[in-house]
């Protein structure tokens, strides 16, 4: 089983039916936000999930458990009468009435896309898990809280706490050390496999490295004598229409796309780009940040529509300042390594230095190229990625209480 995949699914629209699509998918996240009423129900295989109307397209993307093809499956299967009135606004789908698990099933791998570049912040943690972590902490907490005032409990030693905790999540019914024959394990089996050419996917890197320094330079020569005159964007994006979707949890949803520099040189550099980026964080950036940054829950780069457009999805805690701010103190060569290959980025200079160097450019850049996220869904809005990783490591504790002392897990709570 693959921990976690990416879900992309593009489809067009019908003529005319993009601003009644448009309402409907805002009438859907209004009613996730602000009346609770979650429109896949039970189903809950999907960490993230988003639709994004774009001019006559409808992109559907979702960080899920398993694989994309199995979440189809399961979607169209539990979801039929959420996606049925979303998906009668496409082109080719299934008549109404005639729409069924399997049509609707085939409907959606068919659409499916690539995704160049996956990163979670967490691997191996299932919603399932993420959400029993959770739990675990706030049962604990509440307890500890109940007992502060207690002078018999307080006297107690770390360890006779923690076997008391222990005991207590017992009776509540929560069970803590379920069989989880993956949780002790950094990377999902399907990396941990292939963990032997880790270096020599390094070597690999820095070989790509040195053959595009002839390709960079002649990128730099015809740049200067062929400047493109291609509109950067291809949707118009206004700041009020970014309202309380991107500010309405402790996370926020990016939907960037830009169109891509032409010509066979871009393709070939943007993909090599990507490709790094994602043997970087498969087998060195795996421990919840990407470089640096540990804001980011799952993110993704994709070329779309033949190559003529970059599509960018993040989940991300915090304000889109920060986010911004902390990718152009931490990662500004990567982001130009990558947006670098868009028309209208800030000038870059061989191919990794400028570029988003330049911070007021690459904001307004980046703040120009936004679209509007018209549904956005997170099975957990109220946790960072700090809260996650700590709820992991208290549960790990819980299963295995050998590689830590009481003392210093008590202390985070």
């Amino acid at each position: 089983m693959e921990f976690q995949s990416p879900v992309l699914v593009i489809t067009t629209i019908k003529s005319g039916r993009a601003e009644a699509l448009t309402a409907l998918l805002r009438e859907l996240n209004h009613a996730l936000w602000e009346q609770d009423v979650n429109p896949f129900g039970d189903f809950n295989l999907q960490h993230f999930a988003r639709w994004v109307v774009i001019n006559d397209q409808l992109i559907f993307a979702a960080a899920v458990d398993g694989s994309a093809e199995d979440y189809l499956q399961q979607l169209a299967r539990n979801c039929l009468e959420l996606l049925t009135p979303i998906y009668e606004h496409c082109e080719n789908f299934p008549e109404s009435g005639s729409s069924s698990t399997e049509s609707v099933t085939n409907y959606l791998i068919t659409h499916q896309e690539q995704t160049h570049m996956f990163y979670h912040g967490l691997r191996n943690r299932r919603v399932a898990d993420i959400q029993l972590e959770s739990q675990i902490h706030r049962s604990i907490e509440v307890f500890l809280d109940g007992n502060q005032d207690s002078n018999s409990f307080r006297a107690n030693n770390p360890t006779t706490i923690v076997e008391t905790i222990k005991a207590h999540l017992k009776g509540t019914g929560i069970d803590y050390d379920s069989d989880d024959p993956h949780f002790h394990s950094r990377l999902p089996p399907s990396i941990k496999a292939a963990a032997w050419w880790r270096w020599p996917a390094l070597i690999g890197i820095v070989l790509g490295a040195v053959l595009l320094v002839p390709l960079v330079a002649y990128k730099e020569w015809r740049e200067r004598r062929e400047p493109s005159e291609q509109n950067p964007f291809i949707a118009d994006s206004q700041p009020s229409e970014l309202d309380f979707e991107e500010i309405q949890a402790i996370q926020s949803p990016m939907t960037s796309i830009v169109t891509i520099k032409p010509g066979w040189f871009r393709g070939i550099t943007l993909r090599l780009v990507l490709w790094a980026i994602q043997m970087l964080a498969d087998h060195y950036y795996n421990k919840g940040r990407l470089g640096s940054i540990g804001s980011i829950h799952f993110a993704r780069w994709a070329i779309i529509n033949n190559g003529r457009h970059l599509l960018f999805l993040s989940n991300y805690d915090g304000s889109w300042e920060s986010y911004l701010g902390d990718f152009i103190d931490r990662a500004a060569h990567g982001l130009t390594g990558v947006w670098g290959n868009a028309v209208g980025f800030p000038p870059s200079k061989f191919l990794l230095w400028g570029g988003a160097s330049h911070a007021a450019d690459f904001k307004a850049y980046a703040k120009r190229s936004q679209v509007a996220t018209h549904f956005w869904y997170s099975a957990y809005p109220q946790l960072s990625m700090p809260n996650k990783l700590n709820n992991r490591s208290i549960r790990a504790f819980l299963i295995d209480s050998k590689k830590s002392s009481a003392k210093h897990w008590l202390r985070r709570f």
